[in-house]
């Protein structure tokens, strides 16, 4: 008993590391007697399912990554297209000028620049293929992993909502078991009382 008590301890720090507090920290847990146990299971499977897909951070963590594997193949493949660039600039320029045994004069003037560029990489010995390449096996892989973890993601909720459903199944015996024995025992009681059956009898009911 002493050291079921100590587990219990340990498990009391362990669950307030978790949450980040003091491992002394007393928690006030509900017991059990004061539980409400369902009736019947409010979802199905394929709804906890979808819920568990949603709120799962691993989950959703390998769905950004195949988004930004996704994004990586559309940058690959944008390096076959051209690339068009314009730049330009305006306004008033001033010089000062002056000749020898003349006096010195400013000239002004508008002057605008504009230039359009096109550029097209035609050969670049097949750099952009494997590029395409390594970003299309990077989001292949991305997909995998997340196949992997919605199938164990999918059967520990199946597993949990089996377990619970089994719970709920035993639950709903053990009452009517408890119930066919109270009935039991009042009738064996009843019987005692008119000295039908003896005292053995109500003992075992």
């Amino acid at each position: 008993m002493q050291a079921a008590i100590g587990a219990v301890d340990i498990a009391r720090g362990d669950l307030a590391t978790a949450l980040g507090v003091d491992p002394g920290t007393v928690f006030a847990v509900e017991g059990i007697d004061q539980l409400k146990l369902p009736s019947s299971i409010a979802d199905s499977v394929d709804e906890e399912m979808d819920r568990a897909f949603s709120h799962r951070p691993d989950l959703l963590a390998q769905l950004v990554r195949l988004r930004a594997a996704s994004a990586s193949v559309k940058q690959a493949r944008s390096a076959y297209f051209p690339t068009l660039s314009f730049k330009g600039d305006g306004g008033l320029a001033r010089a000062y000028g002056q000749q020898d045994l003349l006096p010195g004069s400013y000239a002004q003037g508008e002057v605008w620049n504009a230039e359009l560029e096109l550029r097209w990489n035609l050969f670049d010995g097949a750099r952009r293929e494997y590029r395409i390449a390594q970003a299309n096996a990077d989001k292949k892989a991305a997909q995998a992993r997340i196949d992997a973890l919605r199938d164990q993601i999918a059967d520990q909720v199946w597993a949990a909502y089996t377990n619970m459903r089994t719970a709920l199944r035993q639950q709903q015996a053990a009452a009517a078991l408890l119930a066919a024995s109270q009935q039991s025992y009042e009738a064996a009681h009843e019987s005692y009382g008119y000295g039908v059956r003896n005292l053995l009898d109500v003992v075992s009911a």
